[in-house]
């Protein structure tokens, strides 16, 4: 019996360091930037929302990264453990990731009425909130121009025309809204501030 149990025991143990070695074997070792991994974490969960990348006169450096893709949340706790001007928050199926290395406030921080949009793309859509009021008022009072950004190709979700009703809150909030519509897709603002250039896109890096 006890000869028995030391090799049940000794099975287990052989198991459970495979099950360990393919769990290491899962994390990749990439050599990239925060926002970009930021949006291939996203991409691979399956899940809405978007990434905010605030910066100033300065880039943001490429660095080693061993991130968990079947583990989002982990994902994304790892990065802002080691990075401190990384943040995230989900709420529903949306994830937020924000970026900032400048003390400028993000521009999907305005907060907009109750709206009712109709767009058959992401991109129209884009368009009706930042043609809102308070988003005008806003990029002007921080003095920012609009980065032209093509769009591409239509996506296979963006052949139908659809009503998305969006309650009072941010921009930030409602690009939220508008990327679970369309199933998962990832919105992406780029913001920039270096002595007098300002700048910012919206840009969708998954349909």
């Amino acid at each position: 019996m006890l000869k028995l149990l030391s090799l049940l025991i000794c099975a287990s143990s052989v198991t459970f360091a495979q099950d360990s070695g393919e769990q290491i074997q899962k994390k990749p070792t990439l050599n990239t930037t925060a926002d970009s991994l930021a949006g291939d974490i996203l991409k691979a969960s399956k899940n809405p929302g978007g990434v905010e990348l605030i910066l100033g006169c300065d880039g943001l450096g490429m660095k080693t990264f061993h991130p968990n893709f079947e583990n989002p949340d982990a994902a994304l706790a790892d990065i802002a453990r080691t990075e401190s001007h990384v943040t995230w928050t989900k709420k529903g199926s949306a994830y937020t990731v924000t970026i900032q290395l400048a003390p400028s406030q993000s521009l999907t921080s305005v907060r907009l009425p109750a709206l009712q949009i109709r767009a058959k793309t992401l991109s129209q859509a884009t368009d009706s909130l930042l043609n809102e009021g308070p988003v005008r008022e806003r990029i002007s009072a921080m003095n920012t121009s609009e980065m032209t950004e093509n769009f591409g190709f239509a996506s296979i979700n963006e052949r139908e025309m659809r009503v998305i009703d969006l309650p009072p809150g941010t921009l930030r909030e409602d690009l939220n809204v508008i990327a679970t519509a369309f199933g998962s897709a990832i919105w992406k603002l780029d913001q920039r501030e270096c002595n007098k250039s300002r700048t910012f896109k919206i840009s969708w890096i998954s349909k």
